[in-house]
């Protein structure tokens, strides 16, 4: 069945050509093309990832496992070339880009995450990956936040708005356009979480009652244990005080519970989030011979998570946006005409 269906498709391949070509690769249309082709292959690799395990027990008998490398190893370059896209995308002319307007769009944009990315690199940050994904987070932001600029400097010149209503009404007047840029911020935010994945910390310390350990910034101390049960479980909760630059900062209560029926184990993790980073607090287990008095913890920073969040909520902010009708078609259908050749007008300088 398969190769019937690749015969076929090779056999029909000059119909389902497109009658349509590129103009340039330096154009608008060519990054939606390279998108597209990019998450096509992002999809391919993490399918292959996901049932290589089940065709190496079937073609070999044993049961090779694709782990979390694998995945990165593939992805990593594929998301961070997505965002590139992301930022050149709103910087190409439709059909083709000339030199002269490349240089102008590209200019600002382009020095400014180099002169960010030196900083960075000052400051510490050294590895490849989240180095190269800052400095993108920081040139998409740019573009668009220069692309709102341009618009609402163009309103406020040619119409006599002021800033705060001449960027209400540049959104809503092309709202596909401006709520896609807003989407754009949100996957810059979501992308700025996801690199602070680099930079987590990770530690398993075994204390007794009255000790401590500490895990970056932060010192957790085991005050005690809270044990007991009820009608569905029995429980152990430790009972840690949390103190960074020698403060207390909060009181944290993980746990374990083991349930009746069925006979099974839980652990109740503990989070002390901030804006910058959270961490993650695992009731790991108890040492057989310290039972009453010692409890063994894992525990992770991660950074930036809160970022992930951000960009959720801005990205359906931006697709909402994007949803509602231009107020342009309104103003023309109130008799609104002047001022929808003004503002097409200012529309067209824009760009």
């Amino acid at each position: 069945m398969i190769v019937t269906s690749v015969i076929l498709l090779i056999r029909r391949l000059p119909d389902l050509k497109s009658e349509n070509t590129l103009d340039s690769f330096l154009s608008r249309e060519s990054s939606f093309l390279f998108n597209n082709l990019i998450l096509v292959g992002a999809m391919l690799a993490t399918l292959w990832g996901t049932i290589f395990p089940v065709l190496s027990e079937w073609v070999l008998g044993t049961q090779i496992t694709v782990g979390a490398p694998y995945f990165n190893a593939i992805n990593i370059p594929i998301g961070l070339f997505l965002l590139f896209l992301t930022g050149v995308g709103p910087l190409f002319a439709w059909r083709k880009s000339s030199t002269y307007s490349l240089k102008r769009n590209f200019f600002y944009p382009f020095g400014s995450s180099i002169i960010f990315g030196a900083f960075l690199y000052t400051a510490g940050i050294n590895s490849l990956w989240p180095l190269v994904s800052f400095f993108l987070c920081f040139f998409v932001a740019f573009t668009v936040i220069q692309e709102f600029v341009k618009g609402v400097r163009a309103r406020h010149k040619n119409i006599g708005e002021a800033y705060h209503t001449a960027l209400i009404n540049l959104t809503l007047r092309n709202t596909r356009r401006y709520g896609g840029y807003i989407v754009h911020f949100g996957i810059v935010f979501m992308f700025i979480g996801f690199t602070g994945n680099a930079f987590t910390i990770e530690k398993k310390a075994e204390i007794g009652v009255g000790e401590s350990f500490t895990i970056g910034d932060y010192e957790l101390r085991l005050d005690g244990f809270n044990n007991g049960e009820n009608a569905l479980y029995s429980f152990s909760t430790a009972n840690l005080t949390i103190l960074k630059n020698g403060k207390t900062v909060s009181t944290e209560f993980p746990g374990k519970r083991q349930y009746f029926s069925p006979d099974q184990a839980t652990t109740e993790v503990a989070i002390h989030s901030t804006f910058m980073e959270d961490l993650y607090i695992v009731y790991s287990d108890y040492p057989r011979e310290f039972r009453q008095n010692r409890a063994e913890f894992i525990t992770y920073v991660n950074p930036l998570i809160i970022f992930v969040w951000i960009g959720g909520f801005v990205i359906v902010f931006g697709g909402i946006i994007a949803m509602i009708p231009n107020i342009m078609t309104h103003r023309k259908i109130a008799g609104f005409e002047e001022l929808a050749v003004q503002e097409e007008k200012t529309e067209l300088s824009n760009r």
